[in-house]
């Protein structure tokens, strides 16, 4: 399945965007977003980061980074 992020601002998230790449049950996966597709938020002042995958399960993020 796909993931999607949403970019908080304070308590505000008025972004969300779903990955193009699929997340793989027990293999670690580079998933990416383009910051194009968050135009809502204030980039410079992101508070928290929310990712949601459809299926139940353990999910784990080793690198998190933007440019």
């Amino acid at each position: 399945n796909t993931v999607e992020l949403k970019l908080c601002s304070g308590e505000n998230c008025p972004d969300k965007s779903w990955s193009a790449m699929k997340s793989v049950k027990d293999k670690w996966t580079q998933i990416s977003w383009p910051m194009s597709s968050f135009g809502a938020i204030d980039k410079y002042n992101i508070s928290a980061m929310e990712f949601y995958e459809w299926n139940d399960g353990i999910y784990y993020f080793d690198t998190i980074n933007w440019k």
